[in-house]
């Protein structure tokens, strides 16, 4: 640490990304100059000595000859300490002329580490100025912060939020109307139900039973892993159980079958988010009922993307941008492929054209990936 010629100690510098100066008056040292570099911090010597008579020396501020005693820098030599200080830089924050100990970042001058904390970026949640920042999108975070949990919704570190019992995290803000219960998501479900009948003008006579289910559970239901970069937000599923009565010749006499459908939803999501993933949903439902060839042996392409291009057209009706998005940018082959194939060859929302392709189309010739668009 240095001081000053009136004896003020200078302000701990610590090193940082960009070059820092600081200017050190010494008195009474021998006519030299001096650098010395500490951690990233340049110290430069600024002397007093004594003018020889004759020597003709005009200070490199006023112009004036020096006689006596004078001030010696690196840019020059100057009669007093006034002179001098003139040619001081500006403080880049506050205005004021700097003194002789400054601070320099990335070619900019500061009078104090206050005045240069008010150009540093700051943390979002703890507000400390940063040498070193994490940018995150558009969000500037110190790096504890950035390296702590993240909401599974925005991506985004937070400080006031929850931990889910699937170990999900999410932030306070994404977490505010979110849907947690089945009184609180059954008037959604009817609402998809809706917006579902009127892009395909057909409603199932039956409503699957409704489950809110966290990660945990789609992994035993399932019984598959999403692919890489990819979060289950709902499951269809349908079971047939079939009892057969015959009679004492071994005919049989009666077929009985039962239906058991389930939509299971991941809890946690906003209201959007849920008449989205319950539209891609029960388009499953109405692909069952209403088109029972599209079985097993159809890829998987066909059902997905089938489903996906009803729940983008729900988004478009209803103003749910940021989920239109995600289904037309989604980059897993049969999501994201088959919503683009059907798209291409219907335009949004013309169902009545793709119906008629699956009353005709040749399930069994389709190729295991949706072809390529033109």
């Amino acid at each position: 640490m240095s001081k000053d010629g009136n004896g003020r100690r200078a302000a701990p510098v610590g090193p940082t990304e960009s070059w820092m100066k600081r200017l050190c008056v010494m008195p009474r040292l021998p006519l030299a100059t001096a650098a010395l570099r500490m951690g990233g911090v340049l110290a430069a010597a600024l002397v007093w000595s004594l003018a020889a008579a004759g020597e003709g020396m005009r200070c490199a501020s006023c112009g004036g000859e020096i006689r006596g005693r004078y001030l010696h820098g690196e840019n020059g030599n100057y009669c007093s300490q006034a002179c001098f200080d003139k040619t001081l830089p500006a403080c880049a924050a506050c205005g004021r002329r700097c003194g002789g100990q400054h601070l320099v970042m990335k070619g900019v001058a500061y009078c104090s580490r206050a005045c240069l904390e008010t150009r540093l970026p700051h943390c979002e949640l703890c507000g400390k100025a940063l040498e070193k920042s994490i940018v995150i999108g558009t969000h500037t975070f110190c790096e504890p912060h950035a390296a702590g949990p993240k909401c599974w919704k925005c991506q985004l570190p937070f400080a006031r939020g929850s931990k889910l019992k699937d170990g999900r995290h999410v932030c306070a803000a994404c977490d505010r109307g979110a849907l947690y219960n089945l009184a609180d998501a059954r008037p959604h479900l009817d609402q998809a139900r809706h917006e579902v009948w009127r892009i395909t003008g057909f409603r199932s006579p039956t409503v699957p039973e409704l489950a809110l289910v966290g990660l945990d559970d789609f992994t035993r239901i399932s019984r598959s892993t999403p692919a890489a970069g990819m979060m289950q937000r709902g499951l269809y599923r349908r079971e047939t159980e079939t009892t057969t009565e015959r009679n004492v010749f071994g005919r049989v006499r009666h077929r009985h079958e039962e239906v058991t459908e389930t939509l299971y939803i991941l809890y946690g999501l906003a209201p959007h988010e849920f008449v989205a993933t319950a539209a891609h949903e029960l388009t499953h439902d109405l692909l069952a009922e209403k088109y029972p060839r599209l079985g097993e042996n159809t890829p998987a392409w066909v059902q997905e993307g089938i489903c996906q291009y009803v729940s983008a057209a729900v988004c478009l009706l209803n103003g749910y941008y940021d989920e239109l998005k995600a289904i037309e940018d989604s980059p897993d082959p049969d999501y994201g492929g088959g919503y683009r194939f059907f798209k291409n060859k219907f335009s949004d929302g013309r169902w009545s054209s793709l119906a008629r392709w699956l009353d005709t189309a040749d399930l069994a010739a389709l190729p295991a990936r949706p072809p390529p668009l033109p």
